[in-house]
């Protein structure tokens, strides 16, 4: 896949990614409180990056 290529799919990725997010959070707010999903997502996101790096 050329570099060009690749950068595209790159951002059609992120963007379905972040776009995703908005409707995860009105989702997740149904069972959590704000508090709870705000903890909820620094914990995956802390596994997910310990993990990478």
């Amino acid at each position: 896949m050329s570099d060009v290529n690749r950068k595209w799919v790159y951002l059609i990725v992120l963007s379905i990614i972040w776009g995703t997010s908005y409707i995860l959070i009105k989702k997740g707010l149904e069972g959590f409180t704000p508090i709870q999903l705000g903890s909820v997502r620094i914990v995956i996101t802390s596994v997910v990056l310990l993990t990478i790096g």
